[in-house]
C-alpha cells in the first residue's frame, strides 16, 4: 500500500448490506492485478488492508467490520478461515473432566454453496479463489449462475438443485475476511417470522449493549489507528428494519470521536416480496424514514438505493427498476449485484491512484443548503456496440442511466431540470471508441447542468461468477451490445457508468417516504412502543424530513 493511500474502513450492518458488500468486494478482488509493473487504476488500499497470519503469511483482506444476525453466516466461521482455529490451551487438550459414558453425536456437512459449485463441489474447505485469472490476466471460465425469483434456487447449464442455492450471502464470499470483520447480535435469530429483528429501535438498543458496543468499537478503533491517512467511511446499512438503528449508533460514534472524517451512508431497501402484510409495510417505511433522518444528522452524505422503484405503501404492489438489457427478479442475490455494481463505479473518483478526488471534497460538492440527500444511478451494460464512437454515441443522446433510488424517476444522469451538482463515472469503453482529440466522456459531462465532476477509467465492471448472469443475449462477453444471439452468452466484464446526483428528484425521494408514513399512528403498532419510540419523536423525525425534503425545491438555489 502507498504511502498516501488514503484509506477508508466499511461498515455493513444489516443480512441485505452484507449481501451487496459480498458482491462489491468479489468484484474488486476479480480486477486484483498481481503484475508489479502493470498500469493499475484503482488503489485497492483505500478499501483493503495489509496484515499477517499467525504463519506470517502476507494478506490482503478488506478493511470491513460487519453486523447480522445468530443463524446468518451458514458455513462460514464468525472468524473466517484465512487465520485458521486458535490453538486451545494445553491443559485442556489434555485433562479429561468427565469420565462416565459419553455418545457421539455428528451432524452431516452442509450442502455444498455457489462458491463450492463454481469450484467443484467436492472441496469441501472451499479454498479456492473465484477470482482467479489465466496466465493471460482473463477471467478464468465459469458456469453461468442465475437465482431463481424466490431467490432459493440457482441454475446453470444444468438443471437447477438445492445445493447450488444461495441463502445467505456467505454462500457466495469469494474474499477472505479479517477476525476482527464479523459481529453477531445473539440475542435476535435471522429469518425469525415469529420475532423478526424489524423495528429500528431494536437496533439502537442492540447497539447500546456494553459488550456489544465496546468489541464493535474496539475494532473500530484499530482499524482506524493502523490507518496513516484516514480518509472516511463507508457505512452500508438495511434501512427497512432493525439494522438501521444499529447503523445509527455507530454513526453517532463516528461523529463523535471522528468529526473531520465523512460518512457516506447508503441505507438499502431490498425488494419488497409480493405479499406483506400492513404491519409489515409500515415497519419498512418507517424504519427507512428513521434511518434516513439518523443519515441527515449524523453522516456527511446519504444516497438510498433499491431496484425497488418506489418505498413500499399500502395498495401499491412493488415493482422493479427494469434495464434494457438485463433480467433478474426480486432474489436478494441478483438484486444485490446491481447496487454492488453501482457502489464500485460510483466511488472510483476518490479509489483512482491518479489524481484520486477525496471522499469529502465528494460529499462537500453534492451537499449544501441544507441537502444532505443525493440520488444515484447506473447504466449497465452502458449499451455501446463494438461499431459506436463514444463521443458520436453520447452526442445522439444515447446514454440511459437508470434510477437506484426509491422514488426517484429515471433517468438519474444529471441532464434533468433543477440539477445542482453531480459526480458521473464512465467505465470499459475499448480505447479504440474513444479516440478523440480531447475526452468525449468529459466534454459530454460539462454540458450537463450543474457542477459536475467527470470520471473515466479503462478498465471494466468485471461481472464474472459469482456475479449473477443477468445480461440478455444482445450482450456480448465483453459487454458490448451485439445482434440477438440464440442464446445468453457468460460476460465476463461489461462497461458501465454511474452516477450520484443532487437534485430536485432526490427531494422527491424524501417528500414521497414522508407522504407515505405520515399517514401512519405509529402508537397503534406496538413493536415500535416495545422498540421505545413514541409518537411524539416520530412527529419530529417526520417534521426534519420534511425541511430536508424542502431544501430540495426548485426556488432553493444552491449556487
Amino acid at each position: 500500500m502507498g504511502s498516501h493511500t488514503p484509506e477508508i474502513i466499511t461498515l455493513q450492518t444489516g443480512h441485505y448490506a452484507n449481501f451487496v458488500g459480498t458482491h462489491w468486494w468479489n468484484i474488486q478482488e476479480s480486477s486484483f492485478v498481481y503484475d508489479p509493473t502493470a498500469k493499475v487504476e484503482i488503489d485497492h488500499g483505500v478499501l483493503f488492508r495489509e496484515g499477517e497470519t499467525f504463519q506470517r503469511e502476507s494478506t490482503f483482506t478488506p478493511r470491513l467490520l460487519a453486523v447480522d444476525l445468530r443463524g446468518s453466516l451458514g458455513g462460514l466461521r464468525r472468524r473466517g478461515r484465512l487465520y485458521g482455529e486458535e490453538a486451545p490451551p494445553a491443559a485442556a487438550a489434555t485433562e479429561r473432566l468427565w469420565h462416565g459414558d459419553t455418545v457421539r453425536h455428528k451432524q452431516e456437512p452442509g450442502r455444498p454453496g455457489l462458491l463450492q459449485r463454481l469450484d467443484g463441489a467436492g472441496d469441501p474447505a472451499g479454498e479456492k479463489d473465484v477470482c482467479q485469472t489465466h496466465a493471460d490476466g482473463q477471467p478464468a471460465e465459469t458456469p453461468e449462475i442465475r437465482a431463481e425469483p424466490d431467490g432459493d434456487k440457482a441454475e446453470s447449464d444444468e438443471p437447477a438443485s438445492p445445493d447450488v442455492a444461495v441463502k445467505v450471502w456467505s454462500d457466495f464470499l469469494g474474499t477472505h475476511l479479517h477476525p476482527w470483520s464479523v459481529h453477531i447480535l445473539t440475542e435476535h435469530l435471522h429469518d425469525n417470522a415469529s420475532d423478526p429483528f424489524d423495528v429500528f429501535g431494536y437496533g439502537e438498543a442492540q447497539y447500546s449493549r456494553e459488550d456489544f458496543r465496546d468489541c464493535f468499537e474496539d475494532r473500530l478503533r484499530a482499524y482506524a489507528e493502523e490507518c496513516d491517512h484516514l480518509a472516511g467511511f463507508h457505512v452500508l446499512s438495511d434501512g427497512c428494519d432493525g439494522f438501521g438503528g444499529v447503523a445509527a449508533g455507530a454513526l453517532a460514534h463516528l461523529s463523535d470521536e471522528y468529526p473531520r472524517r465523512p460518512a457516506l451512508l447508503v441505507p438499502l431497501q431490498p425488494p419488497a416480496p409480493a405479499r406483506l402484510t400492513l404491519p409489515q409495510i409500515v415497519h419498512r417505511t418507517v424504519n427507512a424514514a428513521l434511518t434516513l433522518d439518523a443519515g441527515g444528522r449524523l453522516a456527511a452524505l446519504s444516497v438510498p438505493l433499491s431496484v425497488q422503484e418506489r418505498w413500499s405503501a399500502p395498495l401499491v404492489p412493488p415493482s422493479l427498476r427494469q434495464f434494457e438489457h438485463l433480467e433478474y427478479g426480486g432474489a436478494s442475490y441478483e438484486g444485490s449485484a446491481l447496487l454492488a455494481a453501482a457502489l464500485d463505479t460510483v466511488t472510483a473518483p476518490w479509489r483512482r491512484k491518479q489524481g484520486p478526488v477525496p471522499l469529502y471534497e465528494v460529499t462537500a460538492a453534492l451537499t449544501g443548503r441544507g441537502r444532505t440527500v443525493a440520488a444515484a444511478g447506473l447504466a449497465l451494460p452502458l449499451g455501446v456496440g463494438p461499431g459506436d464512437r463514444l463521443a458520436d454515441w453520447l452526442d445522439a443522446g444515447s446514454l440511459r442511466l437508470q434510477s437506484l433510488t426509491p422514488g426517484v424517476p429515471a433517468p438519474a444522469a444529471g441532464t434533468g431540470p433543477d440539477v445542482w451538482s453531480g459526480c458521473a463515472v464512465l467505465r470499459g469503453v475499448p480505447e479504440q471508441q474513444t479516440r478523440s482529440d480531447s475526452d468525449p466522456w468529459q466534454e459530454a459531462v460539462v454540458r450537463w447542468p450543474g457542477r459536475q465532476l467527470a470520471c473515466r477509467l479503462r478498465e471494466p465492471l468485471r461481472t464474472a461468477a459469482p456475479f449473477p448472469s443477468l445480461f440478455t443475449a444482445d450482450v456480448g462477453p465483453d459487454g458490448l451490445v451485439r445482434p440477438r444471439q440464440a442464446t445468453a452468452t457468460a460476460v465476463s466484464s461489461a462497461p458501465a457508468a454511474g452516477s450520484l446526483v443532487s437534485s430536485r428528484s432526490a427531494g422527491e425521494c424524501l417528500a414521497s417516504l414522508g407522504a407515505i408514513v405520515g399517514r401512519y399512528n405509529v402508537s397503534k403498532f406496538h413493536r415500535f412502543a416495545a422498540g421505545g419510540l413514541e409518537a411524539d419523536d416520530f412527529s419530529e423525525v417526520r417534521e426534519r424530513l420534511s425541511d430536508l425534503a424542502a431544501c430540495y425545491r426548485p426556488d432553493t438555489d444552491a449556487l
